[in-house]
């Protein structure tokens, strides 16, 4: 059985890296999520939680990056793309995409990815 090819505008733009870590996920001012990463990239992050969140849902995201020797404290805004229930991981697969991430973050991310 094959499985059908992926189209082109679903594709990734840019490559993610394994990152396993904690992370705070904040949508509008009263929701908080303790989610976990699965991946981290310059374009966005994988994570899995316990709620399956609708596409285009905004989100803030809080993590720390572990770059040379030390960790870079992240706030980046984001937007929910996708979603699945991942039963072998514990709970949703959510795919986030990063919105105007800061010169900083850009920096950090790349840190990160060059490793």
């Amino acid at each position: 059985m094959s499985l059908p090819a992926v189209a082109a505008d679903n594709r990734r733009a840019v490559e993610r890296y394994p990152l396993r870590t904690k992370v705070l996920v904040v949508i509008g001012d009263q929701h908080r999520l303790d989610v976990r990463s699965l991946d981290v990239g310059k374009g966005g992050m994988g994570i899995v939680s316990d709620w399956n969140l609708p596409v285009g849902t905004p989100v803030v995201v809080k993590f720390n990056l572990p770059v040379k020797h030390t960790s870079a404290p992240l706030i980046l805004n984001a937007v929910v793309v996708n979603g699945a229930l991942a039963g072998s991981l514990g709970g949703f697969r959510v795919g986030l995409q990063f919105r105007g991430v800061s010169p900083q973050a850009t920096q950090a991310l790349e840190q990160f990815v060059q490793r």
